[in-house]
Formats: structure tokens, sequence, C-alpha cells
């Protein structure tokens, strides 16, 4: 047989073999067995946070287990590209943040997150934040910028790797101060935020899942938040905006993607159970515990901002001279 013919069947045969897979998703009652939920973090973060309410009122709902699989490293990219190269067959989900758009721009992301990928339902959204460790001594951001001042090259924390939402978020408030800080990547909100508690770091970029108790309690402050308005999580915490930032506005998501070709029937069914979850009150109570505001909506609607996120994160990647690590 010639070479070109044995590539053409070869082609052909893995070709047919995603077609029954499809197929055999798309009718049989879903699903029969246990679902794996892919978070491409540690445990502790607002990914974390977000996918076990999740998990759970979907394994209620759907008489089958969805099971959290911490599947970190990479800044996310490892977790993020086993789940968008699974089999597309429902049985493998992924839930992430707003790290999917970013990867791409500032790091060597395997997949496309555009196409590879299918949106589901946005769950969640949150500010990013500035924190510090009280033994810093400052209350406020311009205090921050007076010690950065007269300490260039302030280590701060980042709740993900270089590259991530908050790594953009410091090296953003960082241009726009006129000051230079540099940043330490974790492999997750939950060991940057120890590390922030443990006075290794002083300064921290993190979600407000990881913050938020800690900041009520007063062992760590938040100086700053990243949305247009003030979260109801944290109404004493000046946004960006507020303390002179005119601009620097970043709003984290929370998601649930499919590999590419799953079935709509999957999909759609998928996209309304967590819609159920997303208005059901003590679901919705450990959102919002968290500091996390529940979404939902449609398939159609996440993509919109998924789309609209890629070209923003683009842009301030290079604006900001953000290179893959």
């Amino acid at each position: 047989m010639v070479p070109h013919r044995r590539a053409f069947l070869k082609v052909t045969v893995t070709a047919l073999a995603v077609i029954r897979t499809v197929i055999a998703a798309a009718t049989e009652k879903y699903p029969t067995r246990s679902v794996k939920v892919i978070v491409p973090f540690p445990p502790g973060g607002a990914t974390d946070v977000a996918a076990r309410p999740i998990g759970g009122f979907l394994s209620r709902t759907f008489g089958q287990q969805f099971y959290i699989e911490n599947k970190s490293g990479a800044g996310g990219n490892i977790g993020i590209e086993a789940a968008a190269k699974s089999e597309p067959d429902g049985y493998t989900i992924l839930v992430v943040t707003t790290a999917l758009v970013i990867r791409q721009q500032a790091s060597t992301l395997g997949i496309d997150p555009l196409n590879d990928l299918i949106p589901v339902v946005q769950l969640s959204r949150q500010p990013l934040v500035i924190a510090v460790h009280p033994s810093l001594g400052i209350q406020t951001l311009s205090e921050l910028v007076a010690v950065a001042r007269r300490e260039p090259g302030l280590r701060y924390g980042l709740g993900g790797a270089v590259g991530s939402e908050q790594h953009i978020l410091g090296s953003w408030f960082a241009h726009l101060a006129g000051i230079t800080l540099e940043p330490v990547p974790y492999r997750g909100g939950g060991p940057a935020v120890n590390d922030l508690l443990a006075g290794h770091v002083k300064v921290a970029s993190l979600g407000v899942s990881t913050i938020l108790q800690h900041h009520m309690a007063g062992t760590l402050r938040a100086l700053a938040q990243s949305t247009k308005q003030r979260s109801q999580s944290l109404p004493d915490v000046p946004t960006f905006e507020e303390e002179g930032f005119e601009g620097l506005v970043l709003e984290q998501w929370v998601g649930l993607f499919t590999p590419v070709r799953t079935p709509k029937t999957i999909v759609v069914g998928l996209n309304m159970e967590s819609n159920k979850a997303l208005a059901d009150q003590p679901t919705r109570d450990v959102f919002l515990k968290s500091g996390q505001e529940p979404v939902g909506g449609s398939p159609e609607e996440f993509q919109k901002v998924v789309r609209e996120d890629f070209l923003k994160y683009e842009r301030l990647s290079k604006t900001l001279n953000i290179a893959p690590p």
C-alpha cells in the first residue's frame, strides 16, 4: 500500500471513530456513568470554589457522580489542554477562569480556546484585588504606591502564573502608577494566599474568593478591587477607578466548557441544569459567601463574553509587554 493511501485511511478511521463517539453520546441517555470535571488549578482558588457546588448539584440532578479533578500545572495549561483534547462525549468537562483566554496571549497554550472548546455557561463573576499583609502597615492603594517607589521591584504574589489575569492586573496597576513590581507566580490562588498570610510575600494580586474571609477577619487587607462598581462582598473596598486609576477595570469570570464537537443535546442539557443550580438558593449562597456573583445564561451569551475578553486581553498583553514565560 502506498504511503499516502495509508495516511488517508488512518485519517478516515480516526474521523469515523470520532463520528461514532459523537453519535453514541447523542443517542444514549446522558450521563450513564460518572463525569470528570477538570479544574486546572489547585484546590482553594476561585475555580475550585465554583466547580464543587456545581458538580454536587449536577450529581444530584443527573444521578451520576460529577467529580472534581484538580489537574494543575503550567499556569492552568495542563488541565485546559487535557480537557480540550478529551473525547467529545460529555464525560470530561472543564471549569476554568478568564485564564483560558489569557493563556493564549501570554503562554504556549497548545489549543485554540475559541475553537477547541464550547462555552456552555458562565457560572460566576468576581473582581480581582490587590491585597497586603498587615505587617506592611498600609491602609490604602496610594500608600502602597509610596512604598513601591521607596522599594523598586517590590515582590508581589500572583494567584496564578505569569500571564494570568492576576499578573495583568498587577502589571496594569504598576504601569499606570509608574512603579516597578516583581511578580512571584503561584500555581493558584490557594497557595498564593497561604504565603501572603505567612508573610512570605507582603503584597498579592488575587481573586476575591481567596481573600474575602481573611479581609473580613482583618488578617489580610484588600486595598482595591478591579470591577467598575464595588462588589457587594467587599463594600468597604474602593475600586481602582475610585482610587484614581481611570479605565483599570477587569472582571474575572468562571465558566463551564466542553470539548468541541460535543453533541448539542449534551451542551444544552449541561447548560439547562447548570442554570438550575445557579438559581438554587443553597448553591447561590456558596458562591456569594466566597465573593462570587452567580451569573448563568445561554451558551451564546457566554461565547460573546469569551470572545470579547480574548480581544481585550490580547490588547493588554501587547500594551504591557507580557510575553510567554
